[in-house]
């Protein structure tokens, strides 16, 4: 009765589940990050130092990057369920809101932090910046394919972009905020921009032509 799990999260495989279990007597400073085969073998528990409320797995399904609460932020780690010698987990930034996604192969994080950091950071917690300054949104997302897609301020302005290695290329133009998810294909964006004028449209771009149409209003 004094502990409570959250967060369930599926291998990208199918081959495991990721959940978190916290203590109910108070605030949590830490929690448990525990993984399992679908029947219940082969469970893998470690303790990491923020009190977890997201996971996410890589690509490979070997590693979990989580985000959890940490000395009055969010603190983002990963944590590696199958090391050798047992389960080990890295709390490797701090920040506040903190959004990420991983690279296709798991070795580095695609991260979006507060309104100032933008980069990449691999599992050593080395941050390498892009060079832009985040526009306003919430996660960015590392395609399959290598490239990159966020919001960056330009000028008075906003821009939606996809990147291959150090080339950006404008999608859509804005002013506000903007919400995107990519397709499972990674060949399109749907996306909401928010100007302050109310919720606006729902309107989806195409990748390689950077032609959007409206799907409804």
């Amino acid at each position: 009765l004094d502990v409570e799990a959250r967060q369930p999260v599926w291998s990208p495989d199918g081959r495991s589940v990721a959940w978190v279990e916290l203590g109910t007597a108070g605030p949590p400073t830490s929690s448990t990050l525990v993984t399992s085969r679908p029947d219940g073998s082969g469970r893998s528990e470690v303790v990491v130092d923020t009190g977890t409320f997201f996971l996410q797995w890589d690509p490979t399904s070997s590693r979990i990057a989580y985000l959890g609460n940490f000395r009055d932020a969010v603190g983002m780690g990963v944590a590696d369920p199958r090391a050798d010698g047992g389960a080990v987990a890295t709390t490797l930034g701090v920040g506040q809101p903190f959004y990420l996604s991983w690279s296709p192969e798991g070795e580095r994080l695609l991260i979006h932090v507060g309104s100032e950091t933008l980069g990449t950071i691999d599992l050593e917690g080395e941050l390498v910046p892009l060079g832009d300054r985040p526009g306003v949104f919430h996660a960015p997302v590392w395609l399959s394919d290598g490239r990159l897609v966020y919001a960056a301020e330009e000028g008075d302005r906003q821009q939606l972009v996809v990147r291959d290695a150090d080339l950006p290329t404008e999608l859509v133009r804005f002013r506000g905020a903007i919400e995107f998810v990519v397709s499972p294909r990674g060949d399109r964006i749907a996306y909401r921009i928010d100007a302050g004028g109310g919720f606006g449209t729902v309107a989806v771009v195409d990748l390689e032509s950077a032609r959007s149409r409206q799907v409804t209003d």
